[in-house]
């Protein structure tokens, strides 16, 4: 079983058709791409309701670019990605695993710049899967 904050780097890459490993990226972007996405797994804790067997999972999600404008595209095209598979599947979006569900906290909002004056755009989620 892969990663569950991989799978979602994964699924952000076939969904926006960027592509995995050269635009999305799982923990760390590299300084040599401009343009680009990585998915990390939070620092806050999230607790998991005691009457359930789930785990909770919290993410960000940040986008650089040369300018604001496409770092913010960048980033609110991944925040759309998260929203839902498809209508039926509201909330929910299939991993290699599970499904989970996702609790956007925001929309995509102005994070640093940084040396080289890329820009960058992030954002925050939950996701609750069934305890694998």
């Amino acid at each position: 079983m892969a990663d569950i904050v991989a799978q979602v780097a994964k699924y952000l890459a076939e969904k926006t058709g960027k592509g995995y490993g050269s635009v999305v990226f799982y923990y760390q972007m590299p300084d040599s791409v401009d343009e680009c996405v990585v998915v990390q797994r939070n620092r806050s804790n999230v607790s998991v309701p005691v009457q359930i067997d789930a785990d909770v999972h919290s993410i960000r999600v940040a986008a650089r670019a040369a300018t604001s404008d496409a770092a913010y595209k960048l980033a609110e095209d991944m925040w759309h990605a998260l929203l839902a598979d498809t209508e039926t599947d509201a909330g929910f979006i299939q991993l290699d695993d599970t499904y989970a569900q996702v609790a956007l906290y925001d929309k995509p909002q102005w994070n640093t710049q940084d040396q080289q004056g890329r820009k960058v755009f992030d954002f925050t989620a939950k996701l609750i899967t069934k305890r694998l």
